[in-house]
């Protein structure tokens, strides 16, 4: 019988069907499947599983992920053995394989599927390095690891071997099997491993005690695991004499290297002795020592040294991810907005994933004043992390900067909630109650951030100096003060006089520190020392119209007045709209109005509380100011000059005029008027690295 059939093509095709009871016979799975299996049986006689093993090796180490998955697949299925199902051993080789390639997402499903993840150590560590890699916190968090035998979880109670698995589909590892498994364990290290992965979970979840005892674990079963100590040193998870005595502990170990944990030695500032000077030498080179010096120098205020190093180590090392952090604080210091510009878009395009991306965008445009933008990217960098504490740091500084004071401090809380132990979350904290006049408050978290930072600190002696100058403690700042710049000198003699060293070179970084003390010094009467830190400041940072306001305010309670006058109006010229400048040079021009010569203006004596030494240096009397004839003449055609300056642009300044007092209370409220007090501003600008 023929049958034609219609197509959807051009011809017609036709197929002759020979209708025979040999063609209606039912085919049976026999007809099939014996022939398969004897062809598979003599592929399996034929393959050499070892030269495999060889090719996938081989893809592996060039690169080459996708070959390699191929070859591992086909190793996979001629494995099997007939009537037997598939060795555990050989799933733990394919699992090694979809873990190198970065095939993350078919290791879990397979994981899943065979029940792998509570049988073996070896597929719990890749088990939860995968879910880890998807950012499958809370899955690793279910997962009851104290069941595997073997394994010893720091947080859990022994619990009864494979206790948890309740749908008993496989079968376990047998003593043959166990015993490779064991050995591939031990190999890798692989509980260390899993100990770590477990460690950064509960970091994660902001469950510290956990993450410390887990950590501390890994370190114990694997000393050369670095990443381990880095995680507990960054996060404070250890008091900071137990690290050192582990840091001391580690050179002992036979690692190949002496003394290769030098650069947490230096990143908290040890001596070269205590390190060791021949070690810092050898690894001088080492992209690890040379970010911690960085570090080192970034905390100590030499913000140029440490941009200069962290800069080179980005050009010889790339991406090198631990010194991106610092150098993107010294950029922004130093307001280098364009090279922040550009690192912020290589790290956008190379790493979209990190959140150390986001938080560099965000970097830059709090560096070029666009707060707005600034907290919309620190927002997604904290999204994505919640533990990143530098995130929060610099978030709470956009919030500053922008006046909203309370959302600032809940940022700068959770920092110190993430990076507990440090100094500089509860500093700030401190700094924002000072900026809402709350003293006492401040006061508290300035002292809990002086012992967190385990010792003086240029830093939080500063903020702590300017909280006793806001409750008018003049002797305790200036205290604080001197304390916070022999510090920054590096200098531990405390009785060096701290003037005399103002000729040696300081970082701009410490000018607020440097202004505060003239400030200070003019309060306490010691006026000519005022003026030599706000000349010392000027050097620091010139054109800078506080500053100078500041100096004329001390030489106008010094009794020099031309000097004075002659800053106020360069102040004013760098200023012409700050009120307070002009609210001094007017006073000033009262005083000087009033009195019809210098001669009978007011002479800054020696103060009782001014020391001998500046009394002998500094002997300033009336006899200092006797002008000749040609001064006196040059000084009344000066004073002419002045008021009809005045009779022509007075501006309305009755208000602050005291008419019912004395012309010595005037004067005096003049000077206290205009008393531009400066409060530390690094904190608005310092980025923190942990």
């Amino acid at each position: 019988m023929v049958v034609q059939i219609d197509c959807d093509y051009e011809n017609k095709l036709y197929f002759i069907l020979f209708l025979s009871p040999i063609f209606f016979r039912r085919t049976t799975t026999e007809d099939f499947t014996t022939p398969l299996s004897s062809f598979d049986e003599r592929i399996a006689s034929v393959v050499d599983l070892g030269q495999l093993n060889t090719l996938i090796k081989r893809y592996l180490s060039s690169g080459q992920f996708k070959t390699a998955l191929f070859w591992a697949d086909k190793r996979l299925a001629l494995s099997h053995k007939k009537g037997r199902p598939l060795s555990l051993v050989d799933m733990a080789e394919f699992i090694n394989v979809l873990a190198t390639v970065g095939d993350y997402t078919r290791l879990i499903a397979y994981s899943q599927k065979h029940e792998l993840a509570l049988k073996h150590i070896y597929f719990a560590y890749f088990y939860v390095n995968a879910l880890f890699k998807k950012k499958y916190f809370l899955e690793i968090l279910k997962l009851k690891l104290a069941s595997l035998k073997g394994f010893s979880d720091p947080t859990e109670p022994v619990a009864p071997f494979m206790a948890y698995l309740y749908k008993m589909k496989a079968f376990l590892p047998n003593e043959e099997e166990a015993r490779i498994l064991d050995k591939m364990s031990n190999e890798l290290k692989l509980e260390s491993g899993l100990l770590l992965l477990l460690g950064k979970t509960y970091l994660i979840s902001q469950n510290r005690h956990a993450a410390r005892l887990c950590l501390q674990s890994a370190v114990r079963k694997d000393p050369c695991a670095i990443e381990a100590m880095e995680i507990i040193h960054k996060y404070n998870l250890i008091p900071k004499r137990n690290f050192e005595e582990l840091v001391d502990w580690f050179p002992s170990l036979d690692c190949g290297v002496p003394n290769a944990l030098v650069h947490f030695s230096i990143m908290d500032g040890r001596k070269k002795d205590a390190v060791g000077e021949s070690s810092v030498e050898a690894l001088n080179e080492d992209f690890s020592v040379r970010t911690a010096k960085a570090i080192q120098y970034y905390r100590i205020g030499d913000i140029y040294q440490a941009n200069k190093i962290s800069t080179q180590v980005l050009e010889d090392a790339g991406m090198f991810q631990d010194c991106i952090l610092v150098h993107v604080a010294t950029l922004v210091q130093l307001r280098k907005s364009d090279e922040l510009f550009i690192l912020a878009h290589q790290l956008v395009d190379n790493q979209p994933d990190n959140e150390l991306s986001w938080y560099t965008v965000g970097c830059y445009y709090y560096s070029i004043g666009q707060l707005g933008s600034a907290k919309n990217f620190l927002n997604k960098c904290t999204t994505m992390n919640s533990s990143f504490g530098e995130g929060w740091l610099a978030f709470g500084h956009v919030l500053s900067a922008e006046s909203e004071h309370e959302q600032a401090m809940n940022c700068f809380l959770r920092a110190s909630r993430v990076l507990e132990g440090s100094f500089e979350p509860l500093m700030y904290v401190g700094l924002e109650y000072s900026y809402a006049n709350n003293t006492k408050l401040a006061q508290d978290f300035l002292n809990d951030a002086a012992v967190n930072a385990g010792g003086e600190n240029p830093l939080v002696l500063h903020e702590q100096g300017c909280v006793l100058y806001m409750k008018k403690d003049w002797k305790g700042a200036e205290e604080h003060f001197t304390r916070a710049l022999r510090l920054a000198y590096g200098m531990s003699d405390e009785d060096c006089n701290v003037v005399e060293l103002l000729w040696k070179p300081l970082s701009e970084f410490w000018e607020p520190l440097i202004n505060n003390l003239g400030h200070v010094e003019r309060k306490l009467g010691k006026y000519l020392d005022a003026v030599r830190f706000h000349q010392k400041a000027t050097v620091l940072c010139p054109q800078k119209a506080s500053t100078i306001g500041a100096m004329a305010v001390a030489f106008a309670s010094a009794g020099l007045v031309d000097q004075a006058t002659l800053h106020f109006h360069e102040a004013l010229c760098l200023s012409p709209h700050d009120q307070v400048l002009k609210q001094g040079l007017e006073k000033l021009l009262e005083c000087l109005e009033a009195n019809a010569c210098l001669s009978t203006f007011q002479v800054a004596g020696s103060p009782a509380n001014t020391s001998h030494s500046d009394t002998m240096k500094f002997e300033l009397t009336a006899n200092d100011f006797a002008e000749t004839a040609e001064e006196l003449k040059l000084q009344q055609k000066v004073l002419e000059t002045l008021r009809r300056y005045k009779t022509k642009r007075r501006p309305d300044v009755s208000a602050l005029r005291c008419r019912n007092v004395s012309h010595t209370a005037r004067q005096q409220n003049a000077i206290g008027e205009s008393t531009i007090t400066e409060v530390s501003d690094d904190a608005d600008i310092e980025m923190s690295i942990g």
